[in-house]
């Protein structure tokens, strides 16, 4: 039986969630996709090429999912709504659901950098584009729909990364959400 290197991704991540990044050996990986070692190390080198493979997908379905629950809001308070829950509750979640989700979010891991840059680019030009639907221009206005994406993507970091449980995430998020309605309608 043939296995796609997303299959095994999946098993990754499930014994990641199971043991932690640092525990899960890809022994421990090919035993849960039923696969050999050396077949798991003919098609990745080692563990870190495999980890940037899960956080590749992981984003690319966050992405996917956030952008069809998208396709139906119209109203900005439900497009806010939207990215605050795909881009900032459920990442959240995620990480804290992880045995070392507390090292995880305090030093984001250098392996994933780039997975976690490209990620940020793709969800910069996904809230820009349905943000530029609602800004409402005048002679005032210095944002671009892009600056305030970014500053969506830069507070949604910081809020991940501070928020101490789940009440002050929501109340941090919350605050994002009114800030950014604020620079979009342009009403202080």
């Amino acid at each position: 039986m043939y296995i796609t290197d997303e299959q095994i991704a999946d098993f990754a991540w499930q014994q990641f969630c199971k043991y932690g990044l640092n525990k899960t050996t890809m022994s421990d990986i090919a035993n849960s996709a039923s696969i050999s070692r050396q077949s798991l190390y003919n098609r990745f080198q080692n563990k870190d090429e495999l980890l940037r493979l899960v956080a590749r997908l992981y984003f690319k379905k966050n992405l996917l999912r956030c952008n069809e629950a998208l396709q139906n809001k119209s109203k900005l308070e439900d497009i806010l709504d939207t990215l605050i829950q795909f881009f900032i509750i459920e990442v959240w979640k995620t990480v804290k659901s992880l045995p070392e989700g507390d090292d995880l979010e305090q030093s984001p891991h250098e392996i994933i950098s780039e997975e976690v840059q490209v990620a940020t680019n793709e969800k910069i030009a996904l809230i820009s584009n349905v943000l530029n639907k609602h800004l409402n221009y005048n002679a005032a206005q210095k944002e671009t729909a892009n600056d305030i994406a970014k500053y969506f993507c830069a507070s949604a970091s910081g809020i991940k990364s501070l928020a101490k449980d789940e009440a002050e995430l929501l109340r941090l998020s919350k605050t994002l959400k009114l800030s950014v309605e604020s620079l979009i309608t342009g009403i202080t």
